[in-house]
């Protein structure tokens, strides 16, 4: 927070830094960058990964890979991520005032209140005990890789889109979430990712499930209420074409502007 008139340059080597916006100490095995006229330019390595930032009066840019979800889950408020890889590319205002585009590999979708009610859920319906696959298990959903477009507005987070891919199962949704009071309001797709022919026998209640030109089976689930006690219910849906599914597809091969 110090206003400098001066350029001023530094470097470091097995040193750490802290962030007050984010309340976190990020340790570095090298880093390096500048001050001049309040416009600070900084990159660091570390373990695995590096992490590009420029922050000016009313803009910040980022660029990290190899970032672990602790840094991720600081940036979004929410406790939504374990373990893992994440590449991040952030463009806004400051640090809770941005877009965001999050890729993810080997992590685990683990908000823990969020993730047991869920599980409760999908036990209660018989249609959908097809989905007590390996990827839902007691750490979370199991993430082998998937990429997010995140735009946050203080308090309002709205995932523009979300597409998680598991080995047996994939999650794909949008909506919003209210970080102060944690309201939610997110539609997410399930997607078994195998030959709906061999099990498709097994299912007692169809009237929800549907299956793709790719012969998988989904289903639409609508998640309403708060963090800690959200609401699911299954949407049933006609149209293929018009599933939250193929709508989050499309929306991630739409350019994503975070760079201006």
């Amino acid at each position: 927070k110090k206003e400098y008139e001066k350029n001023l340059n530094f470097a470091a080597k097995n040193s750490s830094i802290i962030i007050m916006d984010l309340n976190r100490t990020l340790n570095f095995t090298k880093f390096s960058g500048n001050i001049n006229n309040n416009e600070l330019n900084f990159d660091g390595s570390f373990d695995n990964g590096e992490v590009k930032l420029n922050k000016q009066k009313n803009s910040v840019k980022i660029e990290g890979d190899g970032l672990d979800a602790s840094f991720v889950n600081d940036f979004l408020g929410l406790d939504g991520f374990k373990d893992g890889n994440f590449t991040v590319r952030l463009n806004g205002e400051g640090f809770t005032k941005f877009k965001s585009k999050i890729k993810v590999s080997n992590t685990y979708l683990s908000n823990y209140k969020f993730y047991q009610q869920f599980l409760s859920f999908l036990d209660s319906i018989p249609s959908l005990l097809i989905f007590k696959v390996p990827d839902f298990n007691d750490k979370g959903f199991t993430v082998n890789n998937g990429i997010m477009l995140v735009q946050r507005d203080d308090n309002l987070l709205t995932i523009k889109a979300i597409d998680l891919s598991g080995s047996s199962a994939d999650i794909t949704g949008n909506g919003t979430i209210d970080l102060k009071t944690k309201d939610i309001n997110m539609t997410f797709q399930l997607k078994l990712l195998k030959d709906a022919s061999s099990i498709i026998s097994k299912i007692p209640v169809v009237s929800h499930i549907f299956l793709g030109k790719d012969k998988t089976i989904s289903t639409v689930i609508k998640v309403r209420g708060t963090l800690d006690e959200p609401k699911f219910e299954t949407q049933v849906v006609t149209d293929i074409i018009k599933t939250p599914y193929n709508i989050i597809k499309n929306t991630l091969e739409l350019p994503f502007i975070l760079f201006q």
